[in-house]
Order: C-alpha cells, then structure tokens, then sequence
C-alpha cells in the first residue's frame, strides 16, 4: 500500500512523518545537528572494563562518551576483549534516557535494497519475501559479493527491483565497507571511520512502497535530491516541493495535530472505548478501557471481542507512531472465551509483522495481560522532542 513521507522544519530540527491512508503511521523528530554517537556509526573504541557477571564490556567513544558492548555477541574464534584494547565498533542501538548506546563489532552497511554484512556470511532476506524461486537466483547473481566474512540481506524494497541496480548498490557498498577496514588500523583512537546518512534521509529512502516525499523547505528539498541522486535515483520523480502560500504543508496533513495525540497519555477508539498509554523505567504498560463503547450495551464476550479487536490495531498503530520499545505490556478487555483470547493473539502478530522494526507478540500471561517486545533501535517520540526543546 503506497504511502507518503511528509517533512517540515521546526526551530533545532525537523519532524519527519509516515503518511498513509489519512494518518500518520510514524512520527520521527530530529536535530539539525546530532552530537553524540548516532545509530550506525563506524568508530574506533577502547575497551575501558569487563563486567564479568553480566559478559559484557564498556568503551570509550571519546571525550565522556561510553559505550555497551555484549560480550555473548562477539565472534566466536577471534582473541578474548580485554581492557585497553582498541576495537572497531558499529553504534547499533541510540543511548536511552540513562543506557550507553549498544555497539557490536558485526559491522553493517545499509542501502536501499541490501544491507551488507561484515562478519555475518550467507544471503538472508526480509521476512516479508516470500518468493524461494526469486531468492534463488538472487543467490546466484550476487554471488560476487559473498564471502567468508561478508554476506548480504536483501531488503523488502529489492523485491521487484532490476537485479543489476541490486547488484551495483551491493558493489558501492561492498567498497565502501572495503576502504574503511583498510584505513582503521590507521587511525588514532576514537576516530570516526563512517558517519552515516542523517537518520531523516535514510528512513525517507528506506521507506517500501513510496509514492510520495513532500516538503516546504528548500533546503530540506536539495538535500534529499543530492542524497537521491547518489543512493536512489528512482525516488527522484517522487520529491516535490510544496509551494502553497495560503496553508501550511504541516496544516495540510494535520501534522501539529498528530504530534500533540502522540504525547497524550489517552488515546479515543471510534467504538467509544479509549487506550491508556503509560511509559515507564521498566516497561510501557498498555490498558484498553470499554469507555462509552458499551453504553446501553450488554457486555457478552462478543461486544468485548469487538472492542479488543479495534483496540489491538491502535496499539500496534501506537507503538510505531510513539516508537516506543523494549517491553510492552498491554492489558486488554478480559474475556472468558480461549479461542477470542487466541484469536486475538493472531490477530496482533499480525499487525507487527508491518512493522519495520523487530517486534514480538510473546504470550498472553496467567493474569491475562500481553506480552510483547520491540527493538530498541531509537529514542521514544517523548524523549526525541525534550531533548530537542533542551537544545
């Protein structure tokens, strides 16, 4: 289903949203200058200490930047880490509130098509492909760029896409990566060896299924037409520029509207009922509440079913759109029939699986509340806007 990225700049930074279907389905705020160490950074670190009880290592990034390192994670083969060693590190996980930023060793370049894997070998591919037949001559014609020590995951965005265009993004990356290694042993401690793209280019690109990617700002404009030219030709038919002197492109979309819904800790259904979204240190818990929905109603299973089944699509919609992550509990309306509480099970594993960033449906515990987890990639929408407005 196609859908829109709409971008406008606000004072320190920009807001960038995922349209679709007459609402928005992401909502990302950025700085205009990132400090600190971003999500996907190549950089040398030293190992300052090993925490043995919990197998992990902390590094110096540089100045009073630290980073967290899981030992489980590093490659099996290679010498132990110990204290004072200089390692080459990727940032994979932003800090959030008081957490070091996660780093691992398994060094990834990412494109719009392939992300290219250093020291994960073999060919995956997004979950969300299907096709064995296309996998399999996907493995042949980018054979070239598998290795021992390098392999290759074909996005969602590569399915339908010429196989050469695959083929030469997989080359530039592969290159780039290539430089970098040769260049590392080279460089002092704490270099940066890869900033990447601004995190606002690289969810415009990366987004499947675009039709459309619109701002009013025409610096925002040349940036992204720089970026495309380089990394996404075909994406260049579908940037515009709004020029509307008499509405604003936020008023246009609603944008304002949408970001102050997303910071409001309820959240109204169509039927009446409403979502209580409440993030905390340990976990983001989750209550649906029947509300007015069951108003002169008689509260059976069934109209309970309903109320769930609308409230199990806005809270897969909430958790993108907030980003929030890590463990989510949510508790839904009881119902004593097992196949509605299965059913409901299924139905949420199959809203997250639209979800680009990993996201789990676990169970449903003994006291009914559902469990699920999602990938700490980024900091919440909440936490994205304060540390903004604390510039």
């Amino acid at each position: 289903m196609s859908c829109k990225r709409i971008l406008v700049r606000r004072q320190r930074g920009l807001m960038n949203g995922l349209w679709q279907e007459g609402h928005f389905l992401e909502l990302e705020c950025v700085s205009d200058q990132p400090e600190g160490a971003r999500l996907n950074q190549i950089r040398t670190a030293k190992v300052k200490n090993i925490v043995k009880n919990i197998n992990a290592a902390f590094l110096e990034l540089g100045g009073s930047q630290a980073a967290y390192y899981d030992l489980a994670a590093h490659s099996a083969g290679e010498r132990a880490v110990k204290a004072g060693d200089e390692l080459v590190v990727q940032i994979c996980a932003e800090a959030v509130k008081t957490k070091a930023p996660m780093v691992t060793q398994k060094l990834t370049m990412n494109g719009r098509y392939v992300v290219l894997t250093w020291k994960s070998p073999g060919l995956r591919c997004s979950s969300k492909i299907r096709d064995e037949e296309w996998k399999g001559r996907m493995e042949t014609e980018l054979r070239e760029l598998l290795t021992e020590d390098c392999g290759l995951i074909l996005r969602t965005n590569a399915y339908g896409a010429a196989s050469q265009d695959i083929l030469e993004e997989g080359r530039r990356l592969r290159q780039k990566l290539d430089s970098l290694l040769r260049a590392a042993p080279a460089r002092s401690c704490y270099s940066l060896l890869y900033d990447p793209p601004a995190e606002w280019m690289v969810s415009v690109r990366d987004t499947y299924d675009l039709e459309e990617t619109v701002t009013d700002d025409p610096e925002i404009y040349q940036q992204l037409k720089g970026f495309f030219e380089e990394w996404a030709p075909e994406l260049l038919p579908s940037l515009r520029l709004y020029q509307d002197g008499s509405l604003s492109l936020a008023a246009c979309y609603g944008l304002d509207s949408a970001v102050s819904e997303a910071l409001q800790e309820r959240v109204w259904l169509k039927s009446g009922a409403y979502l209580v979204i409440q993030p905390t240190e340990a976990m983001t818990v989750i209550d649906v509440n029947t509300g007015k929905a069951i108003q002169g109603k008689r509260t059976s299973d069934e109209t309970f079913w309903k109320i769930n089944q609308e409230a199990a699509a806005e809270v897969a919609r909430q958790l993108r759109l907030r980003n929030l992550s890590g463990i989510i509990m949510a508790d839904f309306i009881n119902m004593r029939s097992g196949d509605y509480k299965k059913q409901l099970l299924a139905q949420l594993r199959r809203l997250v699986q639209a979800d680009p960033v990993q996201t789990s449906v676990v169970d449903m515990t003994r006291l009914e509340l559902v469990e699920i987890t999602r990938k700490k990639l980024k900091k919440p929408l909440a936490e994205a806007i304060a540390a903004l407005s604390e510039i």
